[in-house]
């Protein structure tokens, strides 16, 4: 993975100083409270505004790019939390593709109560980069009450729902292989995805394994009329021994305007 970053240097200036005023006015981060379902799950958001000219980035960056960190220690009475993440934009920084979002964005997110007929008080302590012609680590912290009496939809959020992957149906799916293999020094995985009649617009893919210490490559993509051929080099964080859940990868394929992803191979 690339990071690109450019750290401002001012004399008799620490970098904590720099950052002190957190580019208040290029990147405005709210979390919102959206409504609390019968099973108990309440969906928020994160609503990401930015300045024009900036961006910010997808749970994978791509090929440039900073991940964006998600700490939720402090919070109460929440035992589960799950960021969903709306079709990203695809951005082409001389020949480096990377995916995120510019201008608005809200972030949908599951929070899981430990008590049901509880409030939830969510503390969020985010770190994210933001870009223009360079790009800065921002970090902030933020909170919202999330209450179990809250039982409307809030149509911003669920504009954003609508915006997330889809899954690929079980029979629009003609063959999935998917293969691991040894080339010299590097681990190799190899995918190729055919489907029984669609049309391939998709401009890149990203293949994940989350919760693990692997981490893909952007892959290279071959495509034939009805079907996909996925090569991506897998780096492993950590030395050792280790051993690959096929069943957990996730393989998404991002296009113009929309996404399609796989789970398993």
């Amino acid at each position: 993975m690339k990071y690109i970053f450019i750290i401002l240097l001012f004399f008799s200036i620490s970098i904590k100083s720099v950052f002190a005023n957190e580019f208040s006015d290029v990147l405005e981060l709210e979390l919102v409270n959206g409504w609390r379902q019968p099973n108990g799950i309440n969906y928020g958001g994160l609503k990401i505004k930015l300045s024009p000219g900036w961006k910010t980035y997808w749970r994978h960056p791509g090929e440039t790019g900073f991940s964006p960190e998600f700490d939720w220690n402090g919070s109460q009475n929440l035992s589960a939390v799950k960021v969903l993440w709306p079709h990203p934009e695809i951005f082409n920084d001389n020949g480096l593709l990377s995916f995120g979002y510019k201008d608005y964005v809200i972030l949908p997110i599951e929070f899981t109560p430990i008590n049901t007929a509880k409030l939830i008080k969510a503390k969020l302590n985010i770190k994210l980069g933001v870009c223009e012609k360079l790009c800065v680590p921002v970090s902030r912290s933020l909170t919202v009450k999330l209450r179990a009496s809250k039982t409307d939809l809030d149509p911003e959020i669920v504009e954003y729902m609508n915006k997330l992957p889809k899954l690929v149906s079980g029979h629009e799916l003609k063959n999935v292989k998917c293969e691991f293999k040894v080339d010299g020094k590097n681990l190799i995985f190899r995918s190729e995805i055919e489907f029984y009649d669609r049309d391939i617009p998709f401009k890149a893919a990203v293949v994940e394994l989350p919760e693990s210490n692997f981490w893909f490559a952007l892959p290279k993509i071959e495509r034939t009329s009805n079907s996909l051929k996925i090569i991506s080099k897998v780096e492993q964080s950590e030395d050792g021994i280790f051993v690959l859940n096929r069943d957990g990868i996730i393989i998404t394929l991002i296009g113009k305007s929309e996404s399609l992803y796989l789970e398993g191979c």
